[in-house]
């Protein structure tokens, strides 16, 4: 009989998940938008009904704005601190501030600090997982993410329509917007 700890946890389907243990490390890791993402669980691996996601956001860093049409979405900043853009309200959130968005509704994040911010992302249903190994490059242990540059956002914008994200090239406007002063709720 094999042990709970030898499974692979991709031997179930996604009809029979009643609970999952995936060991510490477990999930890919890829840079995306000047971050990195490691996913944490996904679809398959939750029964289609989640997907966890981690993010480490470097200073200056973040995804333009953007909106999922099929997935609700929720921060939770573990450390640091980020401005998220929700619906041209932004939230300045510290360790332990949570921000949820519903699907179709444009948000961002942003991480105006000096140092490296950290977040779990929760998305229901799961499947948007598919977006960021499609969108993102394997991550190389040990090396801070690369900044975004035009050629890396238009080739995610196009892999983003492709998984039902809705994205396009920042613009000057975009850029006025990261800078607002005036903030939502402080987390």
């Amino acid at each position: 009989m094999m042990k709970k700890s030898e499974r692979n946890p991709r031997d179930k389907s996604a009809s029979d998940i009643r609970q999952t243990y995936l060991p510490a490390g477990f999930g890919p890791k890829v840079w995306m938008s000047g971050d990195e993402y490691q996913i944490l669980l996904d679809a398959q691996n939750s029964g289609n009904t989640m997907t966890l996601i981690e993010a480490l956001i470097p200073p200056g860093s973040g995804p333009p704005m953007h909106q999922h049409s099929n997935v609700d979405e929720l921060f939770f900043v573990q450390t640091g601190e980020l401005d998220i853009m929700v619906d041209a309200v932004v939230y300045q959130v510290k360790a332990g501030g949570r921000v949820f968005v519903k699907r179709g509704v444009p948000h961002a994040f942003v991480n105006r600090s000096d140092q490296a911010a950290s977040m779990l992302i929760f998305y229901t249903p799961g499947g948007i997982e598919e977006f960021f190994l499609a969108a993102g490059r394997p991550v190389v242990d040990g090396v801070t993410p690369p900044a975004a540059t035009e050629d890396s956002l238009a080739r995610e914008i196009k892999i983003a329509s492709y998984h039902q994200t809705h994205q396009e090239m920042p613009t000057d406007g975009d850029v006025a917007a990261r800078s607002i002063v005036g903030r939502g709720t402080n987390g």
